[in-house]
């Protein structure tokens, strides 16, 4: 809904004696902050998203001041675009990140300090460096996944597949924002200590259910060991109480992804609405993801009606688009900024 107004828009299968006007009816009944009147607005197409957009975009006109252009939602073959392109773009930068495994930090920078500070150039830079990985591993994939290559490339894009692959991407780059984004220092490790903390308390829970099952794993236990010893010393040569620093409960992700917003360009909950969507298909939640999907009705030779549903590209491109304009390049400019040799200009 635009922000000027109030009401919740509901997308449905049209009835029978309506369906000559499009397969989809997609209503809102909406109330002008300020004013008293609740007025209805219904467009019909023949996909769910064509209708929720057709509706959207003659909702802002009426919503918008006298003179606003209004920007129309993104076309088929503009979201087809915006995908080509981030294949190429994220290809680039995973590509770069592969190749330059062996990062350093800038003398006298940021980062440089954080690391005197705490006596290890684990916190917070392995961690860093930890979330950085699955950034190139998981574009990568996604990359591998999607382009068929070939003479005529090809794009497979998947209704759940493609979502579930960039939210790690979109989490892991946003926590890189959450622990960079401030300039004090103290906030900056305590920051990098939580994700720190979050492995090791999720680890630790995990070695407790293979002991009670009489599957102890010797090897993951001693590295648990390690990352707690090595987490409780960087809290106190930081000055930080370890037993609030490294909470026996492991910080949401949800907090974090909330959190990276406010220094991401844009609405600050566009970084969890993203990581929302991405989730909502990772975890198999048909709901979301229908809502999210492209859905058409048709009719099988003995007359009945079927629905339909694949990945809407124009969901999917609105995502990419976010992650390649707005998460990664913030991302970016912050690594470089606190003295990071991580990632190109």
């Amino acid at each position: 809904m635009p922000e000027n107004a109030h009401g919740e828009i509901r997308v449905s299968e049209t009835s029978a004696a309506l369906a000559s006007r499009g397969a989809f009816s997609a209503t809102v009944r909406y109330r002008v902050q300020g004013g008293e009147k609740t007025l209805l607005l219904r467009r019909f197409a023949p996909t769910e998203d064509e209708a929720k957009s057709a509706l959207l975009t003659d909702l802002a006109r009426r919503l918008a001041p006298s003179g606003t252009e209004v920007q129309a939602p993104m076309s088929g073959e503009e979201a087809v675009n915006v995908v080509g392109s981030a294949l190429t773009a994220f290809r680039t930068f995973a590509n770069w990140l592969h190749d330059n495994p062996n990062r350093s930090v800038l003398p006298e920078s940021n980062a440089a300090s954080d690391i005197a500070l705490t006596g290890t150039d684990i916190v917070p830079k392995g961690i860093i460096e930890g979330l950085l990985g699955s950034v190139s591993d998981h574009l990568d994939a996604w990359v591998n996944l999607v382009d068929r290559g070939g003479d005529d490339p090809v794009m497979q894009l998947h209704l759940f597949a493609d979502f579930t692959m960039l939210r790690p991407v979109v989490e892991a780059l946003a926590s890189i924002v959450w622990v960079l984004g401030d300039e004090r220092q103290e906030l900056r490790i305590r920051r990098a200590l939580l994700i720190g903390n979050a492995e090791l308390r999720h680890t630790q829970r995990f070695l407790d259910a293979l002991n009670a099952a009489g599957l102890s794993d010797d090897a993951l236990a001693y590295s648990s060991t390690n990352l707690e010893e090595l987490l409780v010393e960087a809290a106190e040569s930081a000055g930080l109480a370890p037993t609030k620093a490294l909470p026996a409960q492991p910080t949401d992700p949800t907090a974090i992804v909330r959190g990276a917003g406010q220094y991401v360009r844009g609405p600050s909950l566009d970084t969890f609405r993203h990581w929302a969507l991405c989730s909502s298909h990772a975890h198999g939640q048909i709901v979301g993801v229908l809502t999210h999907a492209s859905r058409t009705i048709g009719a099988s030779a003995d007359g009945s009606l079927y629905s339909h549903a694949e990945v809407d590209t124009r969901h999917l491109a609105e995502t990419l688009r976010f992650i390649g304009d707005k998460l990664l390049p913030t991302a970016v400019n912050l690594l470089n900024k606190r003295g990071f040799i991580a990632a190109p200009d």
